[in-house]
């Protein structure tokens, strides 16, 4: 189990603090000019910094083509990443976004919800003034929108758009009112239905699906609170179903999550947030929130699920696990016995082939207790904001693969008013449900300690054989580098023979303030190959000639003392160990001479080091593995 860690070439400080209180770390400014540039031989071939190193992928296609789609009246229309804005169908050729209209040369107006579409796999976008949502009564907010293809449809005309919101209330303030509307893509003619909740709040923006079965899914909260804290965690479960005629039917289902509720105050404890995941064929999908089950004892925040095996008509709850039994999770926490596994807010979900549902969401390690009073008190990230791990059930309850670190903290940018630049974690799975694509952005830690000047990264996990890619940077070196603030990923991912085609798009640059027209942009061409899968152990090696099996994380990790490594080698080789600082200056550096096939355990004392990062670089003939250490 030690080597899915080592998909993770960072380890992290943490620092114990409430988790209402955490502290950020002060920015360290660094001159981007100062930035070196090269291509992967040069740094494989060269005395480069671990930093370079560090960022340096297997060569992935890097030769993306920006469409420009359409124009929004606004980034915060794009706001929520669980909102389904990007869509296609891979039998029709189609690529579409939804998005509220007005601004640049966009039709429509703010209030209306547009689903703009393209028929030839996302190289032009003429379809700029597909209205589907008309915005009265009520103004449209948030989008989400997806393609319905009936089975055996070769007709894109016959296809249809469905959209669903929230809307703001006229003549009065607060969410008043959900949209859902519909039309076929052959048709000037466009159906809606609207729910009324008064002055609620409701919100149904997250997670948009629709199936096979013509079946449409999607979720919002209803929750209720006191001004300060969330007294009851209520869900809103959408059901829509495209009848014979073209029209669509929705109803609603409030629910409320099982939560444990806090002695004296009644509050539930968990997150305030529901999602819901089906599979293709709409049989099978999943609620899942996050929170501390109803009747448990073990304070620690975790999924709360539910299951249908029929469209929807029954749902029976996912029995409770016990994630404290998870070696990856033990194995990230070694040292700090008090330490468990707390799940923070569900960024993406998905169904695969199995039945089985992901989520993606950040870890948190947190302090073990049994006291309810104590359940917000977590252990934050000090050096980088989190690691992101795929959580899935299984036949025997639930495991987890780790995906990567996401280096930056989450930051604020003036020019984005009061929007928070985050990673945005979102998923995309094969129509086989064989594959799962992860992508997220992060900003170059050359660049800054926040989340400034976000890439983005995509890696890929084979459900099957257990096999990872590399976490590729695919704006590197592109005109959107350190640019892509505001990115959508379709669900379904396309393949053409030993490629896998990731859906992506993001929002550009809005004028001088934070209510100026964006341009919206797809990213065409952005693909994996099937040989960029490899077993975790080879991942991070920058050579084929792979001398090193693996390189563990330095345990204990933090280190104020004795440090070990563990390296197995493939065959025999030279090896040399070097660690260096944050300023690439060499602070140790030994070679180790011959040493045998198998594997090996080094011993260092780091007591005489700066409190700090380190990195460590494991040289083995023609191979080399760094990742990085902490100093306390």
């Amino acid at each position: 189990m030690m080597r899915k860690l080592l998909l993770f070439v960072s380890a992290v400080a943490i620092t114990f603090s409430s988790i209402a209180q955490v502290t950020q770390i002060e920015r360290v400014a660094v001159k981007k000019d100062a930035v070196v540039k090269k291509n992967h031989i040069d740094v494989i071939n060269n005395n480069a910094t671990p930093l370079q190193r560090l960022d340096m992928q297997a060569k992935a296609n890097l030769n993306f083509t920006p469409v420009l789609m359409n124009h929004s009246t606004n980034l915060y229309g794009s706001l929520v990443e669980q909102q389904t804005m990007l869509s296609t169908n891979e039998d029709l050729n189609m690529v579409m976004y939804t998005h509220r209209g007005g601004g640049g040369e966009s039709n429509g107006t703010g209030g209306q919800i547009l689903a703009t579409y393209s028929t030839d796999g996302g190289a032009t976008f003429p379809n700029a003034s597909n209205i589907v949502y008309d915005g009265t009564p009520n103004s449209g907010r948030y989008p989400s929108g997806v393609i319905y293809n009936p089975a055996g449809n070769e007709d894109v005309e016959n296809a249809m758009a469905i959209v669903a919101g929230p809307a703001l209330q006229v003549g009065d303030e607060g969410w008043g009112f959900d949209f859902f509307a519909w039309k076929k893509f052959g048709s000037n003619d466009a159906g809606k239905q609207l729910f009324n909740h008064g002055n609620l709040n409701r919100l149904s923006r997250t997670h948009l699906q629709v199936c096979d079965n013509g079946v449409a899914w999607m979720t919002g909260d209803a929750n209720t609170d006191d001004g300060q804290y969330y007294t009851g965690f209520h869900f809103m479960l959408y059901k829509g179903v495209v009848e014979d005629d073209g029209t669509m039917t929705w109803t609603e289902d409030q629910l409320v999550s099982p939560n444990l509720l806090q002695t004296g105050s009644g509050n539930p404890a968990g997150r305030p947030y529901g999602f819901a995941a089906f599979s293709q064929d709409g049989q099978i999908g999943y609620i899942v929130s996050l929170g501390i089950p109803a009747g448990s004892t073990q304070y620690i925040y975790r999924p709360i699920a539910q299951k249908t095996v029929d469209a929807g008509e029954t749902w029976t709850d996912v029995p409770d696990f016990d994630f404290t039994t998870l070696e990856v999770f033990q194995e990230l926490f070694p040292e700090e016995e008090d330490m468990v596994p707390f799940f923070d807010i569900i960024n993406d979900a998905v169904v695969d082939k199995y039945g089985q549902l992901h989520i993606l969401s950040y870890v948190i390690p947190g302090k073990h207790t049994t006291d309810l009073d104590s359940i917000g008190y977590v252990y934050p990230y000090m050096y980088i904001e989190g690691y992101l791990f795929d959580t899935y059930t299984t036949e025997n309850g639930w495991d987890t693969e780790p995906i990567d670190a996401v280096h930056a903290k989450n930051a604020e940018n003036a020019i984005f008013g009061d929007i928070t630049i985050d990673a945005r974690p979102q998923m995309g799975i094969t129509a086989d449900g064989t594959k799962i694509f992860y992508t997220w952005v992060d900003t170059d830690p050359d660049y800054s300690l926040d989340n400034e000047f976000p890439d983005l990264y995509i890696s890929g996990y084979d459900i099957d054989t257990k096999k990872r890619t590399n976490s590729f940077n695919f704006t590197k070196d592109t005109d959107y580098e350190a640019q892509v603030y505001l990115h959508a990923t379709a669900n379904q991912v396309w393949q053409d023979g030993d490629k896998y085609y990731i859906h992506n798009a993001l929002v550009g640059m809005p004028g001088s303030t934070d209510l100026d027209a964006v341009e919206l942009i797809y990213m065409k061409g952005l693909y994996i190959e099937e040989h960029d899968f490899v077993d975790p152990e080879f991942l991070g090696i920058n050579n084929i000639d792979n001398n090193v099996a693996q390189v563990s994380q330095n345990y204990p990790n933090p280190a104020n003392g004795i440090t070990n490594i563990d390296i197995s080698l493939v065959k025999a080789s030279e090896l040399s160990i070097e660690i260096v600082n944050m300023m690439g200056q060499v602070v140790y550096s030994e070679n180790k001479g011959n040493v045998t096939e198998g594997k090996h355990k080094f011993t260092f004392n780091v007591s005489d080091m700066s409190s700090g990062i380190y990195f460590y670089t494991v040289k083995a003939g023609n191979s080399t593995v760094t990742s990085k250490m902490i100093v306390q």
